[in-house]
């Protein structure tokens, strides 16, 4: 009889095909990828076409996946089936990867798991961190579509965060009004990352009591942007950047004020950030510099497992093998 040693994620997500392979040593046997293409100048996906393309995505996943694996070593399948784990939550682009999951449990007569987006997202940082045996700590889950402050403990509780769009939104808003290809942190990020100033035009994000409004910021750069077309180029691209790097350095004053707030307000030092906005290396440095002489305690873990993946899943799933054992 075959070891049952290895644990399968799979993650279909608004933005990624992901599939994941982990074993019992929690090392990363297989991580692949698939983004979803989104049409020039679109700003996202409507549901039915991001199923449609998980459901053209997950068989080339799966071949990929089991190459060089033996699908008789999966001990256990685990599916994000829900944006986050709370009573409603819900979005058909996971249902792909639910069924997918189920039925290949059903067929290979292992444990099939239900988690949530959100879950999985945390679970790839945390595995790997110094958080890794912690039971309380403090998260921030910065996506595409989330921008959260999260109590983790025995359940994940909502804290704070946007009351409006998100971080992910705010970005991807700007890079599609300049001409980029969705999604566009990645491009504005090295944009940003490589100034060492900014411009002054726009007012910070609105804070209060834990929570965030971005809709403010959202217009007034969109504004800027316009009024920046009628200066003449190369000087127009220059202060396109400029106005790029102060978007990042306000989205770091926001998140001092939530981390610091929520911090004090919890009295937890123990800070995770995961979300696809966290892997930025801007953002990265100004609040790690942010927060170097403070009590508190930054976890960002591997950037490259920041975004949406599958790998997360693949933990979680290995976690509660190992519980159901004790």
């Amino acid at each position: 009889m075959k070891c049952k040693d290895l644990f399968l994620g799979i993650d279909t997500s608004n933005y990624m095909t992901s599939m994941a392979l982990v074993n019992l040593d929690g090392q990363i046997v297989k991580d692949l990828r698939k983004h979803l293409l989104v049409a020039q100048g679109q700003k996202g996906l409507r549901q039915s076409e991001a199923v449609f393309q998980h459901i053209t995505n997950i068989p080339l996943l799966a071949s990929e996946l089991f190459q060089d694996q033996d699908s008789q070593r999966l001990a256990s399948i685990t599916a994000s089936v829900r944006p986050r784990p709370v009573e409603g939550s819900y979005m058909p682009c996971f249902k792909v990867g639910q069924a997918f999951g189920s039925a290949l449990a059903s067929v290979l007569n292992i444990a099939f798991n239900e988690v949530s987006h959100q879950e999985g997202h945390i679970g790839a940082i945390q595995e790997q961190s110094a958080f890794r045996d912690k039971e309380e700590f403090l998260a921030l889950h910065l996506s595409g579509g989330t921008t959260e402050v999260l109590w983790i403990g025995e359940s994940i509780k909502l804290l704070g965060g946007t009351k409006d769009i998100s971080y992910g939104q705010l970005i991807d808003r700007v890079g599609v009004k300049l001409g980029m290809a969705f999604p566009c942190g990645e491009k504005l990020d090295q944009i940003a990352y490589g100034l060492d100033k900014s411009s002054n035009l726009l007012k910070p994000v609105s804070f209060r009591n834990g929570w965030i409004n971005l809709s403010g910021i959202d217009t007034q750069i969109s504004r800027e942007l316009d009024d920046i077309l009628c200066i003449q180029a190369p000087e127009q691209e220059a202060v396109q950047r400029l106005l790029i790097r102060e978007l990042f350095d306000r989205i770091n004053e926001s998140l001092v004020k939530l981390i610091s707030f929520w911090s004090s307000d919890t009295g937890c030092r123990d800070i995770l950030i995961t979300g696809g906005v966290s892997s930025s290396k801007t953002i990265r440095k100004a609040l790690k510099e942010s927060f170097s002489h403070s009590p508190i305690t930054l976890e960002f873990g591997q950037a490259e497992l920041a975004s949406d993946n599958a790998v997360g899943l693949g933990f979680l799933g290995r976690k509660i093998s190992c519980q159901k054992t004790q």
